[in-house]
């Protein structure tokens, strides 16, 4: 861990190994609370499933999508920050950016357009850019009768594209004037040819990194947590919690379905264990 340099500008770039979906959503919900705190340094953060993982969006039921999921996989399930569908996490490139809202321009759907399209112009096969964007909702985009619940089976606009396919879909919160945006990228559907596929994933990766940082303007940095990014990650402790208290988690999560929460919310800080809103005394 380290603390964040004063009066810099860079974006810092994260990667982090397998780790549990949990674990991996409180990890961004940390760096997204203690942005401004940290001079507004933008994160790029990589991170992969230790598990078979299913990230719902913020508004979404979790009986609902449950429901859906084929029966003969056992998959955990957790609660992303930012809204959207459903995605089952496998064979994606799952990262976030976290950024103050200044360097988009214009409307929200505006930075999806910026976001994606630096990501499809930075990347290459054979010499050849094979990807585009959704420009409208109304498409003739391949989409399913889960479409309601699945993110990657209902295409939005300013998603990524690969041959009528969508590939690279995402998700945001804006909270205090900072973007938390959350993405998941199936390289693998573009090379279903290729056997080197996992070979070729650090490529995707960098291209990624590349593309990001040229439209941000800034050069970028691997890095390591701050050391209060990790101070606001409660999610293991909280593992343990639920192991030992499983009667008083549930009387929290009780709680925070009441309006109560948020007269309590500048005492509190937001953890999340398997979907479930839960408050720590900050």
């Amino acid at each position: 861990m380290t603390d964040p340099v004063p009066h810099s500008m860079y974006l810092r770039v994260i990667f982090h190994k397998k780790s549990s979906p949990f674990y991996n959503m409180a990890v961004d919900e940390a760096i997204s609370v203690t942005c401004e705190k940290n001079n507004f340094i933008p994160v790029l953060r990589f991170y992969e499933w230790a598990e078979n993982s299913v990230s719902i969006g913020y508004f979404q039921k979790m009986q609902e999508v449950e429901k859906k999921l084929p029966s003969t996989i056992d998959y955990t399930i957790v609660r992303r920050p930012t809204g959207g569908g459903a995605v089952i996490h496998n064979d994606d490139i799952t990262f976030s950016l976290t950024a103050a809202e200044n360097f988009f321009e214009g409307p929200v759907i505006n930075s999806y357009n910026m976001i994606n399209k630096s990501i499809i112009d930075s990347i290459d096969i054979d010499g050849k850019n094979m990807l585009g964007l959704l420009k409208t909702k109304n498409s003739s985009v391949l989409s399913s009768p889960l479409s309601s619940k699945f993110c990657f089976k209902e295409p939005s606009k300013y998603d990524i594209l690969w041959d009528n396919l969508k590939v690279g879909g995402s998700a945001q919160r804006r909270k205090n004037k900072i973007v938390l945006h959350q993405s998941s990228f199936f390289y693998k559907k573009l090379l279903k040819n290729n056997k080197t596929i996992q070979s070729l994933k650090p490529d995707f990766i960098e291209m990624i990194v590349r593309g990001l940082s040229e439209m941000l303007n800034l050069s970028y940095k691997k890095s390591d947590l701050f050391n209060n990014e990790q101070k606001n990650n409660h999610d293991e402790n909280l593992q343990h919690l639920l192991l030992l208290f499983p009667t008083f988690l549930k009387l929290l999560q009780l709680l925070t379905a009441e309006n109560l929460t948020n007269k309590l919310s500048n005492h509190f800080s937001l953890i999340r264990y398997k979907g479930i809103a839960l408050y720590q005394f900050q």
